[in-house]
């Protein structure tokens, strides 16, 4: 099952070398200025043991949790992608496979 996090700069698997697996990303900072210095990140495979530094998005199964409710401030790092505080991690994934498709649920 996919999973989303934001990461911050410097903390994407090909710059620290600390993780093994399968990830797509979308870099923040080149959608606008609400996200710059992070990334959005979809792993495909739930890989277990992230670093501490990713921060998960809710569950895409989660139909309740919006991310404004989720309360880590996710929905204005994403703002410059379309994405709303009032969309669930489903919602938001759908938005971002407009960015690239592979982020889609």
């Amino acid at each position: 099952m996919k999973r989303y996090y934001i990461v911050p700069d410097g903390e994407l698997p090909g710059q620290t070398g600390e993780f093994a697996g399968v990830f797509h990303y979308i870099d923040l900072g080149s959608h606008g200025s609400a996200g710059a210095g992070h990334h959005v990140l979809m792993t495909p495979d739930g890989v277990l043991g992230v670093p501490s530094s990713w921060q998960p998005l809710p569950h895409t199964l989660d139909a309740v949790t919006t991310l404004a409710s989720h309360g880590k401030g996710h929905d204005k790092l994403l703002a410059d992608t379309g994405v709303l505080g009032s969309h669930t991690t489903f919602q938001a994934a759908m938005q971002l496979a407009k960015i690239l498709c592979v982020f889609e649920p």
